[in-house]
């Protein structure tokens, strides 16, 4: 059952029937994606064990690691400095707190990431 947009012409059926922009985005009717739906059972598992971690990891540790130039100084995510893949995703030597602006500081500045050991090659000792 669709409903009646607040916008002119959107799902009407004098104007395709179809929802604006907005209402595509917001509408309630649309199904609910998994985040874990994507993913073998196996890893599904890990994503699980790892959020459950994960949450645990930020609240033992608050501040950030990184202090990238625009750090906020407040744990919201955990870096993983060799990356997420396999048995990676929970080793927790390889995990640091960090914020938002940092993830994505070193994710435009590679070298410097590098350079301070926030980035790791996986296969390095």
């Amino acid at each position: 059952m669709a409903k009646e947009c607040c916008k002119n012409g959107c799902n009407n059926p004098q104007f395709g029937g179809g929802y604006c922009l907005w209402h595509q985005w917001c509408r309630t009717d649309k199904p609910k994606k998994s985040r874990l739906k994507n993913y073998s059972q196996k890893r599904q598992r890990s994503n699980r064990r790892y959020l459950s971690e994960a949450r645990i990891f930020r609240q033992d540790n608050p501040i950030c690691a990184i202090q990238s130039p625009e750090c906020t100084s407040r744990t919201e995510e955990v870096h993983h400095v060799k990356g997420r893949i396999g048995d990676l995703l929970l080793d927790q030597r390889f995990w640091l707190p960090c914020c938002v602006a940092c993830n994505r500081y070193m994710e435009r500045f590679d070298e410097w990431a590098r350079e301070r050991g926030f980035k790791q090659l996986r296969n390095s000792v």
